[in-house]
């Protein structure tokens, strides 16, 4: 391989790069964000533990960090040039422009046949991008048929299903339509809009990380915790229960707060609001739980508190009156296969799971229905910018969503298992998840 076939590798998130900028190897989006904000730096804030991981499929989602690492390989805020430095400069590039203006009208003065064949081949370029600018099908009809389309839904109060085509429009219509006005379709990278919405989840699951603190448990739960401080192993049906149950009605509680940070959960209403969360509590601890799973050795971490944690063994799940065992590895056994130990593939499935359209008492389905699809688009994209293979991206896609049908079976075992437990009126919060008096969660 030549000199010249030879790519250049950004320092910063690894993308091509297209030269040395405020010297260093970087690409066109990691010197516009350092020209742009490396005099701003201490503004910026870490959501993530200043931390983050900068490569070309995360680089959007926290500036700081990204910053920090285009300082860390060598780049040089000395060099980004002040307004009065910029006209200097500009300046002068004019001045060079008009120079080889002038030098190549004299030098085409012998022959009009080189004027000519210059001029075939600018109009051969402006053809060429308005051919690519065409693949961007953005007009002013299209939009507004797709607007009126929309309105009229909101105005119709007589349809009582909408088809997947209008999600999948309306989707569209909000990252790729718009979007795509200021910037070409790239399906290798996540455009502006789409990594928004991701960092928005991320920094939102967050919360679910956290460990939660006495002041918000009862007194039954600071008994069984006790328990297990002391160095107890769970071993009958019953520590089974009473572990997993303090450790959903925590989840419960982290999932309400991470939920409040999500734009399109916060613009539904209170009934539904209570519905996706009374009926999707269970499934989102499960699908949680994968990120505190030891696969090689079949068990689960639950931290107690800061200083505790107990190792609870796929196996004694054997023993509940309604065995959960093999539902539980059936579903991990799948999801171990597909999840690349991804977190962020864990993210995007809890807000699938949490915007489930077929929850009972939602009074605007449509709407939940919406805000799923945008989190399976999303899903999509990512895997497309992780894999940059369509395929691949594809076949995850379909394992991954295959994985969350045996959330509701082991939904409904965890609710029977839980009704006939001994200690079903000492948690309020867990007998509200399971409450059978209300339609059924399966339905």
């Amino acid at each position: 391989m030549t000199d010249k076939e030879t790519i250049k590798i950004c320092l910063v998130c690894g993308d091509k790069a297209i030269g040395t900028n405020f010297n260093v190897i970087t690409c066109e989006s990691c010197k516009v964000l350092f020209r742009r904000n490396a005099l701003h730096y201490e503004s910026f804030k870490c959501q993530f533990g200043d931390n983050c991981i900068i490569d070309v499929l995360r680089r959007r989602f926290c500036k700081k960090c990204r910053l920090k690492k285009c300082f860390d390989v060598g780049m040089k805020k000395e060099w980004i040039l002040n307004d009065d430095e910029r006209k200097v400069r500009r300046k002068k590039i004019e001045e060079n422009r008009k120079k080889r203006k002038i030098s190549q009208i004299s030098q085409s003065d012998a022959s009009n046949s080189d004027t000519n064949s210059q001029m075939d081949t600018e109009f051969s370029n402006s053809l060429q991008i308005l051919e690519k600018t065409s693949d961007i099908d953005v007009n002013d009809e299209r939009l507004n048929k797709e607007i009126m389309e929309i309105k009229n839904y909101i105005k119709s109060k007589e349809i009582l299903e909408v088809s997947d085509s209008v999600f999948y429009k309306a989707v569209e219509f909000e990252f790729s339509v718009v979007n795509s006005m200021a910037q070409p379709f790239d399906k290798n990278n996540l455009t502006d809009i789409e990594a928004n919405r991701m960092s928005e989840l991320i920094n939102a699951t967050q919360v679910m990380t956290t460990i939660m603190s006495t002041h918000v448990m009862s007194d039954y739960q600071k008994a069984v915790i006790h328990e297990f401080q002391q160095n107890k192993v769970p071993e009958s049906a019953n520590d089974i229960t009473k572990l997993m149950a303090i450790q959903l009605e925590n989840m419960a509680i982290k999932t309400v707060k991470m939920c409040k940070m999500l734009s399109g959960f916060k613009i539904l209403c209170e009934n539904d609001r209570i519905a996706l969360l009374k009926y999707g509590s269970i499934e989102i601890c499960t699908i949680r739980s994968v990120l505190t799973f030891n696969f090689e050795s079949e068990y689960w971490t639950f931290v107690l508190d800061s200083e505790n944690s107990v190792v609870l063994h796929l196996e004694l799940l054997k023993q509940n009156k309604k065995n959960t065992f093999i539902s539980n590895r059936n579903f991990l056994k799948k999801i171990e296969a597909v999840w690349d130990s991804d977190v962020v593939i864990i993210d995007l499935l809890t807000a699938i799971v949490l915007f489930n359209p077929e929850r009972p008492t939602l009074q605007h389905k449509e709407l939940v229905k919406l805000q799923q699809h945008i989190y399976m688009y999303l899903l999509q994209r990512y895997l497309m910018s992780k894999y940059r293979s369509e395929c691949e991206a594809k076949s995850k896609f379909l394992r991954l969503l295959n994985c969350l049908t045996d959330l509701p079976i082991l939904n409904e075992k965890v609710v029977q298992n839980w009704l006939e437990a001994d200690t079903k009126n000492t948690m309020p919060l867990m007998n509200e998840i399971c409450d059978q008096n209300k339609p059924n969660i399966m339905s």
